[in-house]
């Protein structure tokens, strides 16, 4: 590899590196946005299991508590979706700067590194480009456990 070569390999895998730890830094943000909800929720609904079975609720409060789950579970849907847009921002840009450094690197510089398994895995990467937030297991996974905690609460919530 030519020193030119060399200089627009790094250049190109740190722009590449970059996109790529923002998209992380975000998915971290967002799983302890996640836990912080999911642990409001499940400490509500124990402090509500928790109290005395003498304590009844009005129809009012009962019927807030429901509105308040469902805004919630709303409220984290769109947060999700925005985050995945926010990580498909990210996310493009890195898997570019791959496809480039594999194109003029790997094919010219070294070839037996791309084998069926590099190439199973690219195929992969840009099968997930397209991908939304129904198709993305983590945001699904994290809007069903938002949707349990907040039935869970409404189970308490109608049952008091």
């Amino acid at each position: 590899m030519t020193d030119d070569q060399k200089r627009t390999f790094d250049a190109i895998y740190t722009l590449r590196s970059a996109a790529w730890n923002s998209s992380d830094a975000r998915r971290d943000a967002e799983w302890r946005v996640a836990l912080g909800l999911w642990t409001a929720l499940a400490a509500l609904t124990g402090i509500l299991l928790g109290k005395e079975s003498t304590v009844r609720f009005s129809a009012a409060i009962k019927y807030g508590g429901v509105a308040l789950v469902a805004f919630l579970v709303y409220f984290h849907a769109l947060f999700t979706h925005g985050l995945q847009e926010a990580n498909r921002f990210d996310r493009d840009p890195a898997n570019r700067y791959d496809d480039f450094i594999e194109r003029e690197f790997l094919t010219t510089e070294c070839p037996s590194l791309i084998d069926d398994e590099w190439k199973h895995l690219r195929d992969r990467r840009k099968k997930r480009l397209g991908s939304t937030i129904f198709s993305n297991y983590s945001h699904r996974f994290q809007i069903l456990v938002t949707l349990l905690f907040g039935l869970c609460l409404i189970g308490v919530l109608l049952s008091k």
